[in-house]
């Protein structure tokens, strides 16, 4: 076992539901028990949040395996442990395309950036250019909210 830290992960209240049925598990705490996790939690914008305060290495992996296996769009969070910092991973289907990135706390220093804008600003480039070109990098895709269950092959279908 590594270092333990806090990791949760956010879903639309749809999967979630669709997700207990697949599951064959009706009581909420036992969808987080499944996956290994502490608690769930439902929030009023109709997230649901599947969160362990003790993750090993800030990761809950039978869930994100799960998730990503049948296509489900999801919003992960996880704190810094020994070794690693906190972060961000986003995962969403895009035009029947899996897509994912993380993102993670310190790992674009803003005066870093700005300092390389300016630098090819001044020998002539177009700064806007620049600028889309250098958040494309960082943000490959706009996650946006969660959605509702997809008509995806790779997601659950109720039989």
């Amino acid at each position: 076992m590594g270092d333990r830290t806090y990791c949760s992960f956010r879903i639309h209240k749809d999967n979630f539901a669709k997700m207990k049925a697949h599951l064959g598990i009706s009581d909420d705490d036992k969808v987080a028990e499944h996956f290994n996790a502490q608690g769930t939690d439902l929030d009023e914008e109709g997230v649901a949040k599947i969160y362990d305060d003790q993750a090993n290495y800030g990761a809950i992996e039978k869930l994100s395996d799960y998730l990503s296996e049948h296509g489900i769009e999801y919003d992960k969070r996880w704190e810094s442990g020994g070794d690693y910092s906190a972060g961000d991973e986003y995962f969403r289907v895009i035009d029947g395309k899996h897509c994912c990135y993380d993102l993670y706390e310190g790992q674009f220093d803003t005066s870093v950036v700005l300092k390389q804008l300016l630098q090819k600003a001044a020998e002539g480039e177009d700064l806007k250019t620049l600028v889309e070109a250098k958040y494309n990098e960082i943000v490959p895709f706009e996650p946006g909210p969660l959605r509702p269950p997809s008509n995806s092959k790779n997601f659950i279908t109720e039989e």
